[in-house]
């Protein structure tokens, strides 16, 4: 490997083509759900379905996860959910194309917590704000106010967490 080239892969250029498609679907389904939710919830009382347990309705959301840090002053919270974020976005992708050993599962996860913290970067650069749109409950409980970008972050954490349960379980014992 050539030092100083931050960009070049370590696997076969298949796999960073696996990596865009996959950025690009997970993007592109997170604006058009983004897009469905103005067009047909702006301006308009909440929509709940399947008996309640979907509540839809647009909230503009200035924090992070459940508006974490959403009272704070608008530069802090543009330093950290831009800069900070964008940051750390950027380390994530160029770590996912460089790292060697990796499985299928896990860098699918990677590609749906990326692409999704990129929807949502997307979504804050014009005005500091993410929209949301989806509440789930069952019975008394619910969820806090989420959308598809933050369903493939958590999809994506939740498959990369069993994947790494799923391989310890396969992996022979050192134990005699």
């Amino acid at each position: 490997m050539t030092r100083g080239r931050l960009f070049r892969p370590r696997e076969s250029p298949g796999r960073v083509t696996v990596v865009a498609l996959g950025l690009a679907a997970t993007l592109a389904a997170a604006f058009l759900a983004r897009a469905a939710a103005l067009r047909y919830l702006e301006g308009r009382a909440s929509i709940e379905i399947v008996g309640g347990a979907v509540r839809l309705g647009l909230v503009e959301n200035a924090g992070a996860f459940l508006g974490l840090g959403s009272s704070l002053p608008e530069g802090a919270r543009r330093g950290i959910f831009l800069v900070g974020v964008g940051a750390v976005l950027f380390a994530a992708l160029v770590w996912l194309l460089r790292v060697r050993a990796i499985t299928a599962s896990r860098t699918a996860a990677a590609v749906l917590m990326i692409g999704g913290g990129l929807a949502n970067f997307l979504d804050r650069l014009p005005d500091g704000r993410v929209t949301d749109y989806v509440v789930l409950s069952a019975g008394p409980l619910r969820t806090g106010v989420f959308n598809l970008a933050d369903a493939a972050i958590l999809t994506g954490a939740i498959l990369w967490l069993g994947s790494g349960i799923m391989r310890r379980r396969d992996a022979p014992s050192s134990d005699a």
